[in-house]
């Protein structure tokens, strides 16, 4: 089986690679020219250069795969709308054309719990769209429109993960920058810390990318990914202060205030 990773010198899509060459798969890697590639290139994967806005570069990325597990995008809390749409949208756009062009058997895209607009509880699968009017969510939603789009004109055989906080080995989002804080005394907590952090062990989400591209029965489907922990953000935070051997967070900052502050 050929596959295409987006994203490979990402978090979630590095531990992907990995996770298809443990199976004795061939592995083809989107990157961009500026991405630091060491890691693949020791584990021997063929990179393929090019950029989410550049449709040419994909074509030519996805010549001749049979798979694509698409991982890229820009994940952040700050960034300009237009940034975020031509990785998040544009380039969902571009990468879904390639695939009808090329006959792509499967197609599966990483999207994110956010589109369902933080609701105060959990959710299924079901639950509408939510637009919240930040650009990372809203841009998730929107190319996820396009992916039900492209499967229902073109057919294309497509499957959408929805993963909660993903943490893990390399990740940056909900360990490396949460230690950062910790070390330099700047983390807070929020509220009362009752709230679920809503975390998923990257391999558990691989797991499932996995096992969604060799069903026949995921097809068209959405899966929202998430460990069924209990977890709260305080006890992952001092757990993480306690791994450190650095002190727990003191402030403690009301949940309304820190959401207004936020906005």
């Amino acid at each position: 089986m050929n596959n295409l990773v987006t994203g490979g010198t990402g978090f979630l899509g590095s531990h992907v690679v990995e996770a298809l060459l443990a199976r004795g798969e061939e592995v083809r890697a989107l990157v961009r020219l500026s991405s630091e590639t060491a890691h693949l290139e020791r584990l021997g994967v063929e990179l393929a250069h090019g950029e989410l806005g550049d449709a040419q570069s994909l074509r030519r990325a996805v010549g001749g795969v049979d798979r694509i597990y698409h991982c890229a995008a820009l994940a952040a809390d700050w960034g300009s709308w237009k940034a975020f749409r031509e990785a998040n949208v544009d380039g969902v756009s571009y990468l879904l054309d390639a695939a009808v062009e090329t006959g792509v058997t499967r197609f599966i895209h990483v999207s994110t719990t956010d589109v369902y607009g933080h609701p105060n509880r959990p959710v299924d699968e079901t639950a509408p769209f939510r637009s919240r009017g930040w650009p990372y969510g809203d841009t998730k939603i929107e190319s996820e429109r396009l992916v039900w789009a492209c499967h229902a004109r073109h057919g294309l055989p497509v499957t959408v993960v929805r993963p909660v906080n993903i943490y893990g080995p390399r990740s940056t989002s909900f360990v490396v920058e949460i230690a950062e804080l910790l070390r330099s005394g700047s983390m807070v907590h929020i509220g009362r810390g009752r709230n679920s952090a809503g975390l998923t062990y990257v391999t558990n989400v691989v797991d499932l990318m996995l096992l969604a591209a060799d069903s026949e029965h995921s097809i068209g489907e959405a899966y929202n990914a998430g460990d069924g922990s209990d977890v709260t953000w305080r006890q992952y935070v001092d757990r993480l202060a306690e791994i450190l051997g650095v002190p727990s967070p003191r402030l403690v900052i009301p949940y309304r205030l820190a959401y207004l502050l936020g906005w």
